[in-house]
């Protein structure tokens, strides 16, 4: 079994089995809407809201399969901060992101995408690579035909490469 050099042990210790392809263009992702930090940090769980009610200046609802979530996006020490109120057990969980700038939803959705993604890696219910069901090649999820990480993401679900 091959011994890891000192950095490779800090990467793996940081990012677990995520490779290290993946989580550059996770950072790219993240920097690219204006999220504050690391793929590996930028997601936080609190039990109590970071937002103090005075602070918020945006506020959405959605449907979601268990029920509804709250959006919310306010300012605290000049940076944008979203948190989403979610359901757990018989209490509310808040996750919340930091950025650099006023958000889109679709910086948040895709903050949550990459958060998900990076999880699913970490945790190993997905694998970076994979056997494309068409032409069984084997591919890196980075090198699928998807132009957007949401077409990305969808060919590594699938497991189809694009051929």
């Amino acid at each position: 079994m091959k011994r890891l050099t000192e950095e490779e042990e800090l990467f793996r210790r940081k990012y677990g089995h995520v490779d290290k392809r993946t989580v550059q263009y996770l950072n790219a992702v993240l920097r690219s809407i204006g999220v504050v930090g690391d793929v590996s940090d930028f997601a936080h769980v609190s039990h109590k809201p970071p937002l103090r009610e005075e602070e918020v200046m945006y506020q959405y609802t959605r449907p979601t399969l268990a029920g509804y979530e709250t959006i919310e996006i306010g300012q605290k020490n000049g940076k944008w901060v979203v948190q989403i109120a979610m359901a757990s057990g018989d209490e509310l969980v808040y996750i919340f992101f930091v950025f650099n700038r006023r958000p889109s939803m679709k910086d948040i959705k895709t903050a949550l995408l990459v958060d998900r993604l990076y999880q699913a890696f970490w945790f190993g219910t997905l694998s970076p690579v994979f056997t494309c069901w068409e032409c069984g090649r084997e591919t890196h999820w980075l090198d699928t035909a998807g132009k957007t990480l949401e077409e990305k993401v969808e060919m590594l679900q699938e497991k189809y490469c694009g051929c």
